[in-house]
This record gives structure tokens, sequence and C-alpha cells, in this order.
């Protein structure tokens, strides 16, 4: 796939919004394990859409800068 094509499909390469379930777990974010399982799911219902939101925007940088030679 040339680069061309990269730019049209970027949103191809969007982060679905239960990501945090599929990238992190609870141990990635919360290593000393100060949150109950409780209080990590309702971090994780409260805030996947923003995870999802910044991944997509991070990941569509780090692309450009790729694309572009950095």
């Amino acid at each position: 796939m040339n680069k061309g094509n990269i730019m049209k499909n970027l949103d191809w390469f969007l982060i679905p919004e239960n990501s945090l379930y599929q990238w992190l777990e609870k141990g990635h974010l919360d290593p000393d394990n100060e949150l109950s399982d409780e209080k990590w799911e309702e971090f994780v219902e409260d805030t996947q859409d923003q995870f999802g939101d910044h991944s997509s925007d991070i990941g569509k940088e780090l692309l450009q800068n790729w694309i572009h030679g950095w």
C-alpha cells in the first residue's frame, strides 16, 4: 500500500470504543493494585471513549510523522 492509500484509509485504524479492555489490563495502569476490580471496571466504563479518541489521535500523528520522514 503506498503512502497516499495509507492517508485515505486512516479511519480503518481507529481504535474501537472498548479498546481499554483490548489493549490494557488493570496491571498495566494500576501496578500497585490501588483500585478494586469494581473501581477498575468503573474507570474503564467512564474513560474508554476518551482513551480510544486519544489513542487514535496519537496513532495518526505517529503515522503522519513516519510518512513524512520525521
